[in-house]
């Protein structure tokens, strides 16, 4: 059972009566539209670096390449083609569909080794974000930089 106020007794004026009564309406509506607005369900958020831990997770867990088929078989031939370009001799480069696979895997797997190698130059400098020189200094380290 809910707990109301009562109102006045007879002693009290008119106007004060009326002053009351219009108090205890105010407060009811304003109940009314708590009400209201609690029947509208938010959608859920997540706090800040947990969707990013999931992401994580997820990317750790599957065996898929992250780089579409496609895009990354066109840039392969468009390279083929400017090296056919430049060369003299006109010799004409065939490339296959498991030498693009595994050409995708390879290079997958070394920009994931590289940025791995970021992480740890940019946690080295006591930094969070790998940054273009985290990955610079990795591929010196490596002997791979050129300038």
């Amino acid at each position: 059972m809910t707990r109301t106020k009562q109102l006045p007794s007879n002693k009290q004026t008119l106007e004060n009566r009326q002053k009351f009564e219009r108090k205890v309406k105010l407060i009811e509506q304003k109940s009314d539209t708590k009400k209201e607005t609690s029947k509208i369900s938010k959608k859920h958020r997540y706090r800040p670096k947990s969707h990013v831990l999931q992401e994580i997770r997820y990317y750790q867990k599957i065996t898929d390449l992250l780089i579409p088929r496609l895009p990354f078989q066109r840039v392969v031939r468009e390279i083929i083609e400017d090296v056919q370009s430049r060369r003299e001799d006109m010799i004409v480069f065939r490339i296959s569909y498991g030498a693009i696979i595994t050409l995708q895997e390879t290079m997958e797997n070394y920009i994931t080794e590289l940025f791995h190698d970021g992480n740890l130059c940019a946690l080295h400098a006591k930094r969070v974000t790998v940054g273009p020189k985290d990955i610079q200094l990795a591929m010196r380290l490596r002997g791979e930089f050129r300038k």
